[in-house]
């Protein structure tokens, strides 16, 4: 907090406000901005388009290593205790 009261701020606020109406400087800047921006409506699509958000396939993609040690972890444990006890070596 600014520590000052609301009128001040208020008057504060008027008075930025006043300057930046009335000073040729700050006018004249604005005014070639928004001269340049009608010449070249450019800079408006130099924006970068917002990226599209992430799906399941962009999961999958980037996680594809680790759902692979998961589904095929399980499955060789299986097998290989399915062969240890058909080779009589698990009872």
């Amino acid at each position: 907090m600014t520590g000052r009261c609301w009128s001040c701020i208020f008057a504060r606020k008027a008075e930025i406000r006043f300057v930046a109406e009335t000073d040729p400087a700050r006018i004249d800047c604005l005014q070639r901005v928004l001269d340049a921006m009608e010449r070249d409506p450019a800079p408006k699509r130099r924006l970068p388009k917002p990226k599209p958000p992430p799906t399941i396939h962009d999961w999958v993609d980037r996680n594809f290593d680790a759902i692979l040690i998961m589904v095929l972890f399980p499955v060789a444990l299986v097998f290989t205790l399915w062969l240890l006890r058909s080779c009589g070596m698990l009872l």
